[in-house]
């Protein structure tokens, strides 16, 4: 299992934003890009269900 923050760091690293901007524009781009691989490898059907409170 890879470490996000791992991850994050690498490709932060090979994009080379020096300045916190481009670092947070970066970083929202990974978690953007990590939940379509999530929601790709779930099909709907599969997504946990969260009871209501009955």
């Amino acid at each position: 299992m890879f470490e996000l923050g791992g991850i994050a760091r690498t490709i932060l690293n090979l994009l080379g934003e020096p300045d916190m901007q481009g670092r947070a524009l970066s970083l929202q781009f990974v978690v953007a890009l990590l939940a379509a691989i999530g929601s790709i490898l779930l099909p709907p059907g599969e997504k946990e269900e969260v009871p209501g409170p009955n």
